[in-house]
C-alpha cells in the first residue's frame, strides 16, 4: 500500500510531470520532517546509540550543503531577472537566442519584456539537450547561449555542435 504513491510519483516524473519541483518544498518539508521525527522516535525504541547516529549523519550532510551556500558564499539560485535583462540590453534583431532546456526558456519567455528569438534544445526528461534542435532555427549574426549554473556538463556538446557548424561563436550570459 505504501508503495503506491512512490510509484507513482516515480512514473509520472520519468513522464515528465515536475513533481519534485522546490516551490512544493513549502508543502512537502513538514512531512517529510515529522515522518523522520516518527522514524527516528521508533529507531531510538530499538537503539538509542544507532538513532543517535543516525541523526548525528542527518544533520552533518544536511549541515555540509547549508555551510556551502551560507558560509562560502557559492549560491545555488538562477538569476534569470538579471540573465534577460543583460540579454536584453544587448540583442539586437537577426541574433538567436538558445537555452538548454524547456524550464529555462520558460523562465526567459517570463522575463522578456520584448520578443527574442528563443530555440529550446530539450530533448526531454533526463535527456541531454539535443543541439540539432537549432537546426531549424533562422540563421544569426550573433547566437545567445543562456544556461543554469547546473547546466554546465550540457554545455560541451552544444559548444561543439555550435563551432561544427561555422556560425557565429555564442555569447554566454549565466542565470
Amino acid at each position: 500500500g505504501a508503495l503506491v504513491p512512490l510509484l507513482a510519483s516515480y512514473t509520472l516524473v520519468k513522464l515528465g510531470v515536475p513533481l519534485f519541483a522546490s516551490r512544493y518544498l513549502i508543502i512537502t518539508l513538514p512531512m517529510f520532517y515529522l515522518l523522520w521525527a516518527a522514524a527516528l522516535a521508533a529507531l531510538a525504541a530499538r537503539s538509542r546509540p544507532l538513532a543517535l547516529a543516525v541523526l548525528v549523519a542527518f544533520i552533518l550532510l544536511n549541515g555540509a550543503r547549508w555551510a556551502q551556500t551560507a558560509l562560502g558564499g557559492m549560491r545555488f539560485h538562477e538569476d534569470w531577472r538579471g540573465a534577460v535583462a543583460y540579454l536584453e540590453q544587448r540583442y539586437v534583431p537577426g541574433d538567436a537566442v538558445l537555452v538548454l532546456h524547456d524550464n529555462a526558456a520558460h523562465a526567459v519567455q517570463y522575463y522578456a519584456s520584448k520578443p527574442l528569438a528563443l530555440t529550446s534544445l530539450d530533448a526531454g526528461p533526463g535527456q541531454p539537450p539535443n543541439p540539432e534542435k537549432a537546426s531549424g532555427m533562422p540563421s544569426a549574426e550573433r547566437i545567445w547561449l543562456l544556461a543554469a549554473y547546473f547546466e554546465a556538463d550540457d554545455l560541451p556538446p552544444v559548444q561543439r555542435w555550435l563551432d561544427a557548424s561555422g556560425g557565429p561563436t555564442p555569447s554566454r550570459p549565466t542565470a
